[in-house]
């Protein structure tokens, strides 16, 4: 996963209508971006305040120029506690090595100011086979096997049947230990950035 800075920075832009270079009243204090797997990413940001904010402009790149939203979401407006959200990109184009992600804070009254460029890696590699074992799981604790040299690092996470994520990191080896932590007894899914998916029991 790839964070930003939870200072806003005032990034320069071609779009008009940003004509304030003073912030926003909005403390964000998480922005981030990951490769859930090929062809799909999940943003998630954070702020710790807001006041009289109005939306936000998701923005994504392919070259690392030229922003075009994605998709807009409304702020909660004015609060003084921890707000989050969060949206899956499923993209389309896959022929660049990244893909870059920043967001424009809108307020009521129309300025706006731009949130720090993330970028994430989009992995082309396709596993031949992919294992894991024991399975059930022991002691929160698998081995997962790609069957095949790693040249670099493959994103992964944990899903509970619900589609909520419970652990993440990353492959780095063909044969890896992965532990998880606690976790309740039931079914999971682990999901490699590559597109591949296995089960495992708890």
């Amino acid at each position: 996963m790839v964070s930003a800075s939870p200072l806003l920075s005032n990034a320069q832009d071609p779009t008009p209508g940003n004509p304030d270079p003073n912030p926003l009243p909005i403390n964000l204090t998480v922005f981030a971006a990951n490769s859930v797997q090929k062809g799909t990413a999940n943003i998630e940001w954070q702020t710790a305040s807001e006041t009289n904010a109005s939306h936000f402009n998701l923005q994504r790149s392919f070259t690392g120029n030229n922003f075009v939203t994605i998709t807009q979401q409304t702020a909660i407006g004015n609060s003084a506690a921890t707000s989050r959200y969060s949206y899956l990109d499923n993209y389309t184009n896959t022929t660049t090595n990244f893909i870059y992600y920043r967001l424009q804070n809108v307020d009521k009254d129309g300025s706006s100011t731009y949130s720090n460029i993330v970028k994430i890696s989009v992995s082309t590699t396709s596993l031949q086979k992919l294992t894991s074992y024991p399975n059930p799981i022991v002691n929160n604790s698998f081995t997962v096997d790609v069957a095949q040299a790693i040249t670099a690092p493959i994103a992964y996470k944990i899903v509970n049947t619900n589609g909520q994520m419970v652990h993440q990191g990353s492959i780095t080896q063909r044969q890896q230990l992965i532990t998880c932590g606690t976790l309740p007894k039931g079914n999971y899914l682990l999901q490699l950035a590559t597109g591949q998916t296995v089960q495992v029991t708890k």
